[in-house]
């Protein structure tokens, strides 16, 4: 099976979403490379710091939106934001724009997530991503 991650313009780090109730090994929140992805089964096998590499389906992952998305949120809602705020969205934006190096992806996601109420600004789902319907499976 062909490896869809470059064919569907995946970046290299995504996170477990930190909601996931049901994760068996307890990942949620962390953030792991992308080595694998088989769309059409919805599989994304994510490797982790402790060289563990679990499989995911796409509901369960999180990936930072581009740079694009995060500077129309500052102008939809930069009333609504406090400077902090929106220094962060703006570092983020940045970093995933100069993310060439991909650890950059990595410290993007740290920045983003010391505001866990701007989830929505920062983070999208692979699932809605992909437009794809719910996932079928959960971390194994």
């Amino acid at each position: 099976m062909q490896n869809q991650k470059e064919l569907f313009n995946l970046p290299d780090y995504i996170m477990v979403d930190p909601a996931l109730a049901d994760d068996p090994r307890l990942r949620g929140g962390e953030i792991g490379r992308l080595t694998y992805a088989i769309i059409n089964w919805n599989e994304f096998y994510i490797g982790f710091d402790d060289v563990k590499i679990r499989v995911y389906g796409a509901a369960d992952l999180l990936m930072l939106k581009n740079a694009d998305a995060l500077f129309q949120y500052i102008e939809d809602h930069g009333a609504t934001l406090n400077e902090y705020e929106m220094n962060a969205i703006t570092n983020v934006a940045l970093l995933e724009i100069y993310a060439a190096d991909s650890g950059y992806q990595k410290e993007a996601f740290k920045i983003a997530l010391q505001y866990p109420s701007l989830c929505n600004a920062f983070l999208i789902s692979i699932e809605d991503k992909l437009k794809l319907g719910r996932g079928l499976k959960t971390g194994r």
